[in-house]
């Protein structure tokens, strides 16, 4: 009854209760980045010493060093196709000069630049959960899932998949920055996030598709009207952005395509998301390059 009765006075009065269990869960933002830094190098240190695979990484690096040797030429990267084929892609192809000023051919530094930018991807995530009003364990525990999960070793261990770890950087820092936005409504988040996010769009095409996250972001979560002046300021950045993009794209002297278009591919294509979905629920069977399996898209659309 006496316990009872304190319990329900303490409550009342919002006294702290010493030595309340919760705290040990209240890991400090510092300790949280340590920890994910001290995963993702404990993991992929070995990459350090790893050479190339001889699967487009040599082509880069031997094949094309005339091209990445040359670092004042970065600006022309803009007007020209990504390993001689119809992707364009110049970020990641100066981010290539920049290894090769640092170890040349050798692939050291093309290796710790992987490592690092993948770090810097998880400490992002761990800020972005952050941010939408996660405490606790939640954050430091999405950030470690990213930094470790096996669906992101192909990206890290090999080089050429440093154009989806700049991807993954611009697209979640110019997510940050529209989170920040649309939380504070100050103006250098939002030249940030479009900072970024073109920034994500000259990284990889693939970043075209990033609108239609930010527009459910704040259509969904922060439940903007359509009509609202931060929803047209956003709109008119993302189109700026794009068009910016198709500017230079279409200037670019791009080489053979390497791909199919059209709605049939477009359909056939839906399966990336059930199975990319069971991939990262249950990762196992990975493939080094991207197939598709009926039991992976099975197992996506059921988890779904």
């Amino acid at each position: 009854m006496v316990k009872k009765v304190a319990k329900k006075y303490i409550s009342e009065n919002k006294i702290p209760i010493k030595g309340n269990k919760n705290k040990v869960l209240n890991i400090p933002w510092w300790a949280s980045i340590l920890i994910i830094i001290s995963a993702c190098f404990i993991l992929y240190y070995p990459v350090i010493n790893y050479g190339l695979v001889e699967c487009d990484d040599h082509e880069i690096i031997h094949r094309d060093y005339d091209r990445i040797k040359q670092i004042g030429n970065w600006h022309q990267e803009f007007f020209k196709s990504y390993m001689y084929n119809s992707y364009y892609r110049p970020l990641v192809t100066i981010s290539f000069m920049l290894n090769a000023q640092m170890s040349k051919q050798e692939p050291v530094s093309y290796h710790v630049t992987n490592i690092l930018i993948h770090t810097i991807n998880s400490i992002l995530v761990f800020y972005i959960f952050y941010l939408l009003g996660y405490r606790k364990l939640f954050p430091l525990i999405a950030g470690l899932i990213y930094s470790v999960h096996p669906l992101f070793t192909n990206a890290v261990a090999w080089i050429v998949g440093r154009n989806d770890l700049l991807l993954s950087l611009f697209f979640l820092s110019a997510f940050l920055f529209l989170i920040l936005y649309s939380k504070k409504g100050n103006w250098y988040y939002l030249v940030l996030h479009f900072l970024t996010y073109l920034l994500a769009l000259f990284s990889k095409e693939t970043a075209i598709t990033s609108v239609l996250i930010f527009a459910s972001y704040i259509l969904i979560i922060e439940k903007l009207k359509y009509n609202d002046k931060k929803t047209f300021v956003l709109a008119t950045v993302w189109l700026i952005a794009l068009a910016i993009w198709f500017i230079f794209h279409s200037m670019a002297e791009l080489g053979n395509p390497v791909y199919k278009s059209g709605i049939d591919v477009f359909l056939f294509n839906l399966r990336v998301i059930p199975e990319f979905v069971a991939k990262f629920i249950l990762p196992v069977h990975l493939s080094v390059l991207a197939t598709y399996s009926l039991l992976n898209t099975f197992l996506g659309i059921i988890l779904i």
